[in-house]
């Protein structure tokens, strides 16, 4: 082949080839974001306003206002515990859990509902906060917990298909006297436990769907649709649960909206672009705390968000469902999820999402 064919053909080749690499990466390529901080350090204006709280990356956190604690479990399963303001951090005598998902907690942060992954299915039981705690498995096939507002019962959905099962159980929170509360055709959901007549049901969080929320009166047993088909929902329910919170995305799975709404079905835009998996209720049931930031184009959410696929910069601010008013507490400076406020809203912590690290936020 003469020299200069073959130089042409060559050029032709890579030509080719970046752009088909272009082609690829605009379809196919990652996700950007803006560029995330470290989480080692902090503006000096925020280094007394928080507090680094655990040492190694934090899967859950919780306030328990009962024993004047604060709770995490680290990466290893560890349940570690501190006082309010942080201090005496250490971890506690429980034996740690292995392959930990997450954990639905009582109102008042003394036990939880933890969920355990596995190579076969997930299995949820429960853990009672003490130096000796005693901790019982849930039956096999539960896929959905929570507590009552008096932290004295539990219900969890156990679905069996060998056994043509879907059946809303009832118990104490160590699992004894267990009872049927109703059979169910709901699948794939996220039960709640709003006031203690209600129960609430809320199809899993996912942009590409329309999802909807279903409230069970346990006086009458009689289902009623409070939201229909909006897509990416996601609920959280206030702590005297006469309101909650919900985020939704457009048909597109972008532009989250944050809303508030009654049990009527009155509801109200709040003018924030975030997901209610990162905001956090007021015992005031008038304030939320939540962190908002710019998300990444052509993202699927809040689904590649909770696939980890990107990062975002939040501000974290405090709003009155009630007037609207909004109030920046700190600016660009972490990812924050597992937001919890403390009784007389004189903290929140958090855990950020880049490092898994677990901060306490000073608010007054």
């Amino acid at each position: 082949m003469p020299r200069k064919t073959l130089i042409l053909t060559i050029v032709i080749i890579l030509v080719s080839a970046g752009a088909a690499g272009l082609l690829w990466y605009l379809v196919f390529g990652p996700l950007t974001a803006p560029a995330q901080p470290t989480g080692t350090t902090l503006p000096t204006e925020l280094q007394g306003k928080i507090k680094q709280l655990s040492p190694t990356p934090t899967l859950w956190a919780s306030i328990s206002s009962s024993q004047n604690k604060i709770f995490w479990y680290d990466e290893s399963g560890q349940l570690w515990s501190s006082g309010l303001d942080g201090s005496g951090a250490k971890a506690t005598t429980q034996a740690p859990v292995q392959n930990f998902i997450k954990s639905a907690w009582s109102k008042d942060g003394s036990k939880n509902v933890m969920t355990l992954g596995t190579s076969q299915k997930d299995i949820r039981f429960v853990s009672l906060f003490s130096e000796s705690a005693i901790s019982t498995f849930l039956p096999n096939n539960t896929k959905t917990a929570a507590f009552s507002p008096d932290g004295k019962r539990i219900i969890y959905q156990v679905i069996d298909d060998s056994k043509n099962q879907n059946t809303l159980f009832g118990s104490d929170p160590d699992g004894k006297k267990a009872a049927t509360v109703a059979v169910l055709r709901l699948r794939d959901v996220v039960v709640g436990w709003p006031q203690a007549s209600l129960i609430s049901f809320v199809s899993k969080p996912s942009g590409l769907v329309g999802g909807s929320l279903w409230i069970l009166n346990l006086k009458t047993l009689v289902f009623d649709k409070l939201i229909d088909n909006l897509n990416g929902l996601e609920v959280l329910w206030s702590p005297d649960g006469t309101k909650m919170l919900f985020s939704n995305t457009d048909q597109n799975a972008q532009n989250p909206r944050l809303s508030v709404m009654d049990l009527n079905g009155n509801a109200k835009d709040l003018g924030v672009s975030t997901a209610v998996g990162k905001c956090a209720w007021a015992s005031n049931n008038r304030d939320v705390y939540c962190a908002a930031g710019h998300w990444p184009e052509n993202a699927v959410l809040p689904d590649d968000y909770y696939k980890n696929a990107f990062s975002i910069v939040d501000d974290i601010g405090k709003i009155n469902v009630d007037s609207g008013k909004k109030d920046i507490i700190i600016s660009s400076v972490v990812d924050a999820v597992n937001l919890v406020v403390s009784q007389n809203q004189d903290f929140l912590i958090f855990i950020t999402k880049n490092t898994g690290r677990l901060y306490r936020l000073g608010l007054k």
